[in-house]
């Protein structure tokens, strides 16, 4: 399974502790040198990497400062002080339960409210499509301040992060949440349950297209009337994609299909806030907006790593000829296989013609730049029934030379935050 996508840096409390432990398994993991990940416990029997599992059965007790006691060093403590120690940001260990969780959320599945935070506050950073959550109206921006766990349950007031958080892990079916929004106060009851996220949102001067359904099941294209967005032109049309999961690539194509019947010739696709996913999904989007002279394989992304060279090309020539003209959003967070696939259209100009119809918004430090994530993880499962990710590769646009890692896209019309919609309906009237 190979990714590239945004992951938040995740660090455990008292990895100094585990020095010598640690020491003594870099003494393996040199011995194992290139060949770790590529022998990564293909073997019980024969897998030096197989002795890691064994040491960490092994291996003893650490002074805990906390609690002042001796107490078992844990595998998942070796392995992600390993992980977040020695490697790098993006690479991770996963329990057994962990792994299942991260591979149910690449293919869709999720189960909860459908809730994200950013830089621990209680502001709802992210909305997921299909979720409980969205289908109870919040919206990114609201302020959640109390809920109640079911009907018999005592109010939580949200002081901090850390008490939202515990309670949503606490909640186990109905949920009831108060919110601010505009300094008017709200309260919905919602289910936590599971269900399939959905990542594409369309709207024209008339219409919506969303993709919804009833309990854990694929959703499925639904239209309505536009109440939502203000479109004037009956030229534009709008595309919100909000990660390269699941099956975001169909209802992508969906969505474009139902562009071209509506006859819109325009395109305003949203990139914001999407932090990337897996790039056999970004090719298959890609796809869409390259022609190439009509070539079925276009070059979306090259991946150089230890082991080569790798091009990652389109599978078949999608491109939908009615869109004369399109902008992309993209912010701070605009991440990994977005970024790839804002160097698709800027490199083949099929749809996006010139890099002025890139529009980034401004970020807290006054800079105008998508995420600048240009690294690929594989994730490779282990015997215990977990996995660890490692960076593998270094991602080029298809010109086989501009990397974007480290800077991200800077090259475009600089918006000021929340107008980037606003700047790119006024460059397409």
């Amino acid at each position: 399974m190979q990714e590239i996508k945004n992951e938040k840096e995740k660090r455990i409390n008292g990895k100094k502790i585990l020095t010598v432990v640690i020491a003594v398994l870099l003494f393996l993991l040199t011995f194992i040198g290139g060949y770790f990940s590529s022998y990564l416990f293909r073997s019980k029997a024969n897998s030096t990497a197989f002795d890691i599992i064994t040491l960490m059965e092994q291996v003893g007790y650490i002074y805990d400062p906390v609690t002042g006691e001796d107490r078992a060093i844990t595998q998942e403590e070796i392995a992600d002080a390993i992980v977040n120690v020695y490697l790098d940001r993006y690479s991770k260990y996963f329990t057994e339960e962990e792994y299942k969780e991260y591979q149910n959320q690449g293919a869709g599945k999720h189960r909860g409210i459908g809730v994200s935070f950013y830089k621990k506050h209680c502001f709802v950073d992210e909305i997921i499509g299909n979720s409980p959550a969205e289908k109870a109206g919040l919206r990114k921006g609201d302020l959640l301040v109390s809920g109640k766990n079911g009907e018999q349950g005592q109010t939580v007031e949200f002081n901090t992060y850390q008490q939202l958080i515990d309670f949503l892990d606490e909640c186990q079916n109905e949920v009831t949440l108060t919110y601010d929004r505009n300094a008017t106060r709200y309260t919905v009851k919602l289910l936590k349950t599971d269900y399939v996220a959905s990542y594409v949102w369309y709207f024209d001067s008339e219409k919506e297209l969303c993709f919804t359904s009833a309990g854990a099941e694929n959703p499925q294209a639904t239209v309505l009337e536009n109440t939502k967005m203000q479109i004037s032109s009956d030229k534009i049309a709008y595309i919100k994609l909000s990660s390269f999961e699941g099956n975001s690539a169909e209802q992508m194509i969906t969505a474009l299909e139902f562009m071209k019947e509506r006859g819109r010739t325009r395109l305003i696709l949203d990139l914001i806030d999407n932090g990337g996913g897996f790039i056999d999904i970004a090719t298959k989007i890609a796809s869409c907006f390259i022609n190439n002279n009509g070539a079925r394989k276009s070059a979306v992304a090259i991946a150089k790593g230890k082991t080569g060279e790798q091009v990652y090309s389109t599978d078949k020539n999608r491109f939908y000829s009615h869109i004369e003209r399109a902008c992309v959003l993209a912010n701070e967070k605009t991440a990994s296989a977005s970024e790839c696939l804002l160097g698709v259209l800027s490199h083949y100009k099929d749809v996006l013609k010139d890099p002025s119809d890139v529009i980034l918004e401004k970020n807290e430090q006054g800079e105008y730049r998508s995420y600048g994530k240009g690294i690929m993880q594989s994730t490779y499962k282990l015997l215990s029934g977990g996995a660890l990710k490692l960076t593998t590769a270094k991602i080029y646009w298809p010109d086989g030379i501009t990397s974007i890692h480290g800077v991200g896209v800077t090259n475009g019309t600089p918006a000021e935050k929340g107008q980037a919609l606003t700047v790119a309906l006024q460059k397409l009237a």
